[in-house]
């Protein structure tokens, strides 16, 4: 018994485990329910921010704020969701893991997630100064730019 305990602490030193936390999302088919993204920064609370939802009535709602500003909300089109559920699929982010951490102690920088809503479960990521592989990375900026199309053009520049 005793060597069994020692056998156990030994694997999980090194990062060995049966079963516990699964850092891997899955596919969803049905149609996107909800979009949210939101990167901050040390001194900017958020840099970037976007919540999409679609409701009960069928009217889609963005929410958005870009460097410190407050919160806004707009309605989209009805086929915003269905776009971003394209680039999803294109982009294959339901490959996203569901965490990234730099392989260092950083005490500062920017943090980010990504949350996908479906009917039948989420995708689910973020990062504390670390970030996906560049190809998943351009499919969050896809949907992110798609959604800045909305975003009147004088609250682009500020």
């Amino acid at each position: 018994m005793k060597n069994l305990l020692i056998f156990t602490m030994l694997l999980s030193l090194f990062g060995c485990h049966s079963g516990g936390y699964d850092d891997r999302n899955r596919q969803h088919d049905g149609p996107l329910r909800y979009y949210e993204y939101n990167l901050t920064a040390m001194r900017i609370s958020p840099e970037r921010y976007y919540r999409l939802d679609c409701l009960e009535n069928g009217e889609v709602k963005l929410e958005y704020a870009k460097n410190g500003a407050e919160t806004a909300t707009i309605m989209v089109p009805g086929e915003v969701p269905e776009h971003i559920n394209a680039l999803i699929k294109e982009y294959q982010l339901h490959k996203l893991k569901r965490h990234y951490k730099p392989p260092f102690h950083v005490l500062d920088g920017r943090m980010w997630h990504v949350y996908l809503g479906y009917e039948d479960g989420s995708i689910t990521s973020g990062g504390d100064n670390a970030w996906p592989p560049d190809a998943l990375r351009a499919g969050i900026d896809a949907i992110n730019d798609y959604l800045d199309t909305f975003i009147p053009a004088q609250e682009q520049e500020e």
